[in-house]
């Protein structure tokens, strides 16, 4: 309804031409998503809920909400407080904890996600996999185990997502998890590699969360400045996917990961960063192409589109950047919301 409300200046008068007015509307794709990453620079609560409403606008319906990393573990744990001291030393932890419990199901081990599980009450539990340190296991305990090959890392990931079920969760996964693995067929798998590993995930019957990074410059990571609206804008989830198996894809997110999240301010000793700044409007482009038609496609029709959607984010608050250029550029000079900019990524 906001789209259809403008401002006459002559009147003084806010109205809605075209009266009355027939909207026929659905989304192409049920997950529609924002990945953000905490676990390496810290944001505030208010800054993540800003960021939900912020989304809103743009009907995303997916918060991707990456906690922990090696850096740190603030998740809160009532049956395992320690972990958050831990830090960095969760990988360790896990794997001791697969090898003592090697066969059985223990009620310790799935406690804390049973734990947190009360905490988040979505149906989804993304567990990660991703770009495991296998020299982690290359100690006296895990010795016995790494003869296994293989399957040491299936044995994990199918464990892992049993423990999910149990607690009445569905299992996405990174896409690791298809390639090293065998996970169970309900398991999710979040495709972060190439784009044309989709095709095999769902060619092999598991549904899938497209999130490509392309290179940093041709896909949907948010962080990798370089990668322009337009190429979010084009990049399609269902290329090279038959009819037969296009339902299998659910969505896609865009990501934004920490690692190059900076202070708002340069002098501030807090954390309020730049994160929206980084994140729209590019992130809308993301969310036109998982909402509208596959036929919605041209970039020259789209630009007028996003530029008046990013006057309605400054409008609301929202820091963003602006419609042209790379993440995280500003304006050109004097002009008004809807200007284009050229400025070069930054570091």
């Amino acid at each position: 309804m906001s789209q259809l409300i403008e401002f006459n200046f002559k009147t003084g008068q806010y109205s809605v031409s075209g009266i009355p007015v027939h909207i026929e509307d659905k989304p192409r794709f049920q997950h529609r998503g924002l990945l953000i990453d905490s676990g390496r620079h810290f944001e505030p609560m208010v800054h993540v809920k800003a960021m939900i409403d912020s989304m809103t606008y743009a009907k995303l319906n997916v918060l991707h909400w990456h906690l922990t990393e090696d850096e740190s573990f603030p998740i809160a744990s009532r049956v395992f407080p320690e972990l958050p001291e831990k830090g960095n030393h969760i990988p360790k932890f896990f794997a001791e904890g697969a090898v003592t419990n090697f066969g059985h199901d223990s009620d310790e081990e799935s406690a804390a996600l049973q734990d947190w599980s009360k905490m988040f009450v979505d149906g989804f539990l993304h567990l990660g996999s991703d770009e495991v340190p296998a020299n982690c296991w290359n100690n006296s305990k895990d010795i016995a185990w790494m003869s296994l090959g293989g399957r040491v890392f299936n044995y994990f990931v199918n464990k892992m997502v049993n423990i999910s079920k149990k607690l009445g969760r569905e299992t996405i996964l990174w896409d690791e998890a298809f390639l090293s693995a065998k996970p169970p067929q309900e398991a999710v798998i979040q495709n972060w590699h190439d784009a044309s590993l989709l095709q095999k995930i769902v060619d092999a019957g598991y549904r899938a969360v497209f999130s490509s990074n392309g290179g940093y410059t041709n896909g949907w990571y948010l962080d990798g400045l370089k990668a322009t609206w337009q190429n979010m804008y084009v990049l399609e989830p269902l290329n090279n996917i038959s009819a037969e198996k296009a339902h299998l894809v659910l969505g896609g997110e865009g990501c934004m990961w920490g690692e190059h999240v900076e202070p708002w301010q340069p002098s501030s000793f807090s954390d309020p960063s730049d994160f929206e700044f980084t994140v729209w409007p590019r992130l809308a482009a993301i969310a036109e192409r998982l909402w509208s038609d596959r036929e919605v496609n041209s970039t020259a029709e789209a630009q007028p589109r996003l530029e008046t959607f990013r006057c309605r984010l400054l409008s609301r608050g929202v820091h963003t950047g602006i419609v042209g250029g790379s993440g995280r550029g500003t304006p050109p000079g004097p002009g008004s919301c809807t200007q284009q900019g050229t400025s070069e990524a930054g570091e």
